[in-house]
């Protein structure tokens, strides 16, 4: 079945080229913001104990270009691709990995920062994803971040934030404007709603309104800005948790996480991208750089 849902998204990328290429486009105002995301991100994370960058996964991807080919139009005609990866591990986190597409290389050029930090099975924290991208073809630009509760059982989002909540909520109101509603709220991410919180982002804006200098700008310093008070309010809220030798907790995140995975690997459709773009590659990318699938924290 796999192989032929591959086929299909070839053949409806090749049909579509001549409208797609037409909706690509970048802006140097987000540009910018997304390598400042990318940049705070990694700061935030160096700043951990026991921070420190997977060797593995950093030999892999040193320098790693893909020669987009015909694909190019996914990236506003660039020849290349470079991939910028920064996977961590720290003393409380799995992976704490950042992951930017520059295009073409050496342009400094970005179009899209993601993010996922998974915390240790012994942790009583929720997933923290997030993944900002540029106007690629055939999608609006915007941006998807969640804390996900992959072990409902033993885990409360409200009890793990505490006073943090405020900054989260002053966050929500500087991207309110572009939140998506109505039917539209949820249709990249309706195999997720078991696991999403009130603090989620569905973030669009329309080709018009990204070509829209004020417009634009406004979205830049508004997502800057809370992306920033995310940031200090989940990683403020991850200090203050303990390591807890309990089983049930420790049982519930190994097996909630894999359920996640999975899901993300069936029914995510940015998967489809991934498996266009990295080919062979995808599972080094996606499950062991990026996910760091079967990974749990030193012992489990």
């Amino acid at each position: 079945m796999k192989k032929y849902k591959k086929f299909f998204t070839y053949l409806f990328l090749h049909l579509m080229l001549p409208f797609l290429a037409s909706c690509s486009g970048s802006a140097t105002d987000h540009s910018q913001m997304l390598r400042e995301m990318g940049n705070k991100a990694v700061e935030k994370i160096q700043s951990l104990p026991g921070s420190a960058l997977r060797k593995q996964s950093v030999d892999f991807f040193e320098n790693y270009i893909i020669d987009l080919g015909w694909r190019s139009f996914v990236f506003g005609g660039a020849p290349d691709l470079h991939v910028l990866l920064y996977p961590y591990e720290t003393e409380h986190l799995a992976t704490a990995a950042i992951s930017q597409f520059e295009a073409p290389s050496g342009s400094s050029a970005l179009w899209d920062c993601a993010g996922v930090i998974r915390p240790n099975a012994n942790i009583r924290a929720p997933l923290f994803t997030w993944d900002v991208f540029a106007p690629m073809a055939g999608m609006a630009p915007g941006m998807d971040m969640d804390f996900y509760n992959i072990n409902e059982g033993s885990v409360d989002i409200a009890v793990f934030f505490g006073d943090q909540a405020a900054k989260l909520n002053q966050a929500l109101a500087l991207v309110e404007p572009y939140q998506l509603t109505g039917e539209e709220r949820g249709k990249y991410s309706e195999h997720f709603d078991q696991y999403k919180s009130d603090y989620r982002w569905e973030l669009e804006l329309s080709e018009i309104e990204f070509n829209n200098e004020t417009i634009r700008g406004e979205f830049v310093s508004a997502v800057a800005t809370a992306f920033s008070l995310v940031l200090d309010a989940y990683f403020t809220s991850l200090e203050r948790v303990s390591v807890e030798d309990n089983e049930t907790l420790i049982q519930g995140n190994i097996s909630g996480t894999e359920e996640f995975i999975e899901i993300l690997v069936d029914k995510d459709p940015a998967l489809e991208v991934g498996r266009i773009l990295f080919e062979d590659d995808l599972e080094m990318y996606f499950l062991d750089s990026m996910w760091r699938q079967g990974y749990y924290g030193e012992g489990f």
